[in-house]
């Protein structure tokens, strides 16, 4: 139980968020063993894990005071935040790869 008192309010939003990925990750795809169904949860919930968490390190490190924050401002951010990464990453792409240019005739 030490543990489990230890995890601030962000930190359990992000594994919350986490295995609710995982969840519908693993569900939305059929496989022929289960093996590979509980592979794929483990590697989906890790590394998703890991990304909510460096996000919330990110977050408390640029507002030191977000360890009071609530339960729905931290699934808002914890949300948004890499839906905007995913944007902003997709813009950059475009923009670099030239994905977005007519070639010339």
């Amino acid at each position: 139980m030490g543990i489990i008192q230890n995890i601030t309010i962000g930190e359990g939003v992000a594994i919350v968020l986490s295995l609710i990925y995982a969840v519908l990750a693993t569900v939305s795809e059929t496989y022929d063993t289960s093996g590979l169904i509980v592979r794929k949860f483990i590697i989906v919930f890790v590394f998703i894990c890991l990304y909510l968490c460096v996000i919330y390190w990110i977050i408390t490190k640029i507002h030191p005071k977000s360890n009071n924050w609530g339960i729905a401002l931290w699934v808002i951010a914890l949300i948004v935040i890499p839906i905007l990464i995913a944007i902003i990453m997709a813009v950059i792409s475009t923009f670099l790869f030239g994905l977005g240019t007519v070639p010339a005739s």
